[in-house]
């Protein structure tokens, strides 16, 4: 498994231990890999860019789960498509290499583009986004599936939506943090619609995905409820004591991300 130490994926490591699987994470940073420790599964070290350690990785298993990548906006486009892209392509390879009965390829539905939401699926077109991260991941979800149809990867692609809960940092922990503050600004009165899943009902989804999902398949996990973006983040508001979040027409408010994001650079 990669991505093991990550929101996602340590969650998913944890129960595949439960069922009784035995798990080995492949680890970047040894450091980040002690909070598998105790947990019974076991580490190697590599890194996404070196085949001989991806290789090595996943010598001997029945299936790979690949959930790392890279979502640090700050990073160059090329940090992106090294991690997010050639990573992905060279697991993949490793994995038909060793005769992997399962690949797992945990994507994202921002493959659709930024402005798809409630009522995309999985036959919707994809579509490129400008951004580095939805961008990176659909070109990775390119390269599965040519490697699906010219070479016979056993794949199956997971598209989370929006997810959230404890120890989240994109959906949970970092939106609290600029409530709290008075910092959260929502673009044209937070009406966009989105369709998050929690993390314990995605985690459930991604074991049945690779218990029961179909070879070549991709499945979108999504929670049950529609709800705009201030509906959202009006609950978390409400739990640190906040009565209103500011808004900002569109325009302006990408100006004002463009802006923060040049100031935090």
């Amino acid at each position: 498994m990669t991505g093991a130490t990550g929101f996602i994926g340590s969650r998913v490591a944890r129960e595949l231990v439960k069922t009784g699987a035995r798990v080995r994470a492949l680890v970047r940073n040894a450091a980040k890999a002690r909070v598998l420790g105790g947990t019974g599964i076991s580490v190697v070290l590599g890194d996404m860019a070196e085949p001989a350690s991806l290789a090595g990785a996943v010598r001997g298993c029945q299936a790979v789960f690949h959930f790392a990548g890279t979502t640090n906006e700050f990073k160059p486009r090329a940090h992106f498509e090294r991690v997010n892209v050639d990573g992905t392509r060279l697991l993949a390879e490793a994995a038909l290499t060793e005769r992997i009965e399962r690949f797992l390829h945990v994507s994202s539905v921002w493959v659709y583009g930024l402005r798809s939401g409630p009522g995309v699926c999985e036959t919707s077109t994809c579509a490129p986004s400008g951004q580095a991260y939805a961008d990176t991941k659909l070109e990775a979800e390119t390269a599965v599936r040519r490697l699906i149809d010219e070479k016979g990867l056993p794949a199956i692609i997971i598209q989370p939506s929006e997810v959230y809960g404890p120890g989240d940092p994109n959906w949970t922990e970092r939106p609290l943090d600029l409530i709290r503050s008075g910092r959260m600004i929502l673009a044209d009165g937070g009406k966009g619609l989105i369709q998050p899943v929690f993390i314990d009902d995605l985690v459930r989804g991604v074991l049945a995905a690779a218990e029961r999902g179909g070879l070549g398949e991709t499945y979108i996990l999504c929670g049950p409820d529609v709800v705009t973006v201030r509906e959202y983040f009006s609950y978390f508001a409400a739990m640190v004591g906040k009565k209103r979040l500011p808004s900002l027409p569109g325009r302006l408010a990408l100006g004002a991300a463009a802006a923060a994001e040049g100031w935090a650079r």
